[in-house]
């Protein structure tokens, strides 16, 4: 990345698709600080980790500590196993409300919680307690909603889509 960075300064780096469930946390930490040393990064560079529900605990977040990171993004899609289950997500609600835990317990400082709309059977309402559950924590500031476009999304209209999202 030497040289495709030459002459930039980095002002954030977003650690995804994965990587942070698969890649070894020590592992994962050890590139990134040797990243973050070599690169000409900006004072207060956003360093984003995405998780997975079920990949925060102890070891990964203790491990990603001694990077510095300052952001989480974590991957939540629902706050209803039901939703849960229809998506096929390898986490359930219990998972969820683990890693809150454990990323409020580790006072981890900027959250994001991904969450989707549109989802087949899914209301405002569904929804908006799917957005309250992940802003109750300390450091749970962001929710992004993401469109679902998988199995079945042509059977929520467009004007549900909107009242959703709204």
């Amino acid at each position: 990345s030497g040289d495709l960075l030459e002459g930039r300064r980095v002002r954030a780096i977003y650690v995804g698709g994965g990587i942070a469930s698969v890649a070894s946390p020590d592992k994962l930490s050890r590139m990134l600080l040797e990243f973050k040393r070599r690169v000409d990064k900006v004072r207060g560079m956003e360093l984003t980790i995405r998780f997975s529900p079920r990949t925060v605990g102890s070891p990964s977040l203790s491990a990603f500590n001694v990077c510095s990171y300052n952001r989480a993004s974590l991957e939540v899609l629902a706050t209803r196993d039901e939703f849960l289950t229809y998506l096929e997500a390898p986490q359930n609600m219990a998972d969820i409300t683990k890693a809150l835990g454990y990323m409020d317990a580790f006072g981890v400082p900027n959250i994001d919680c991904e969450i989707l709309y549109g989802i087949p059977g899914q209301t405002p309402t569904s929804l908006k307690n799917a957005a309250v559950a992940c802003t109750g924590g300390r450091g749970m500031v962001h929710v992004t909603l993401r469109p679902y476009t998988g199995p079945g999304s042509e059977e929520v209209s467009e004007e549900d889509r909107k009242a959703q999202h709204a």
